[in-house]
């Protein structure tokens, strides 16, 4: 249990993205400044930006030295995760839809997300 306690921000990030991701869409009110057409791919890519950004953060906290592979895994698992969501969204929900552009943005969030941790360890390794 101790160990699960670890990843407490991936933990509640999985939950946040499943929530926003499977509730009613009607549910789900808009945010008035973004709400523009197409305005929930900046909302995906944000969600799996985020989600890859606590998960990476969470593991080189428990761990001090990720390797490439567990790396490479996570993410594959992230973009695996994203992939069954929106089929889950089209085949088993009355309200929401699956969509292969979401999927895209989900995957961006991803890349970015990974970037953004990459880079901010890199610099923290060079100022130390």
């Amino acid at each position: 249990m101790t160990k699960l306690l670890k990843y407490y921000k991936s933990i509640i990030t999985v939950i946040i993205v499943l929530l926003l991701s499977l509730l009613p869409a009607e549910n789900t009110d808009k945010i008035s400044f973004i709400d523009f057409e197409h305005s929930d791919k900046l909302i995906h890519f944000f969600m799996y930006l985020l989600l890859t950004a606590a998960l990476l953060i969470d593991i080189h906290n428990s761990k001090k030295k990720p390797t490439s592979l567990l790396i490479l895994s996570v993410l594959t698992l992230i973009l695996i995760f994203s992939g069954i969501i929106e089929i889950i969204q089209e085949l088993l929900t009355d309200t929401r839809f699956g969509s292969f552009y979401d999927f895209i943005a989900n995957f961006f969030g991803i890349i970015v997300g990974c970037f953004l941790y990459f880079k901010t360890k890199i610099m923290s390794v060079f100022k130390t």
